[in-house]
């Protein structure tokens, strides 16, 4: 009797708690096929990305300028991979700094950021410690999608269009989620 009536107060316990379905995380959204052609699309239409970025050397007190140049180009998606893969040149005051092979695994990208290049080019400034050099504009203004990466490294992407940063960090958020990546929803 006593065993009966504890499991009574054992059931009726339960029943004061609702019970919650646990099922697999489904995706929405576009396929995975929509989501890379879009991004595919998006990277390589942003062609050569020229800016003046004005600075200022807290330092010394002075202000000057740099011509910059972006270009992502040949972007390409392995699917085998979960990888895009690009082509990567970037000019400072027309000389060539950089031109080489890039690209990044959708499983490897822990976050994208969008912010603005002012905002961008002064963290890279404070990790190269000179916080002295402190970026006040861009002409024309300019938005950096960011892909932070588990390895340590990242990616940036430059764009004219603000809005179109937002749109296509939105599409590789959806393509890790996709992937199996490590983006978690909350």
């Amino acid at each position: 009797m006593k065993s009966a009536l504890l499991l009574i107060t054992a059931l009726a316990g339960f029943a004061a708690f609702p019970a919650v379905a646990l099922r697999a995380q489904t995706q929405t959204g576009p396929s995975m096929d929509v989501t890379v052609q879009f991004i595919l699309d998006k990277l390589n239409s942003l062609g050569k990305v020229n800016l003046v970025a004005f600075n200022h050397d807290t330092s010394d007190n002075s202000d000057y300028s740099i011509n910059k140049s972006f270009e992502a180009s040949n972007v390409t998606y392995d699917a085998g991979a979960k990888q895009f893969n690009f082509h990567w040149n970037e000019w400072i005051n027309g000389n060539q700094t950089q031109n080489k092979d890039a690209g990044f695994q959708l499983a490897n990208v822990n976050n994208v950021v969008v912010k603005s290049y002012n905002d961008y080019q002064l963290d890279i400034n404070a990790k190269a410690g000179k916080p002295n050099l402190v970026p006040t504009s861009t002409n024309p203004p300019i938005t950096v999608m960011v892909l932070l990466r588990n390895d340590n490294l990242d990616n940036a992407f430059f764009f004219v269009d603000s809005s179109l940063a937002e749109r296509v960090a939105h599409a590789i958020n959806h393509a890790v989620q996709l992937a199996g990546g490590s983006k978690e929803p909350f």
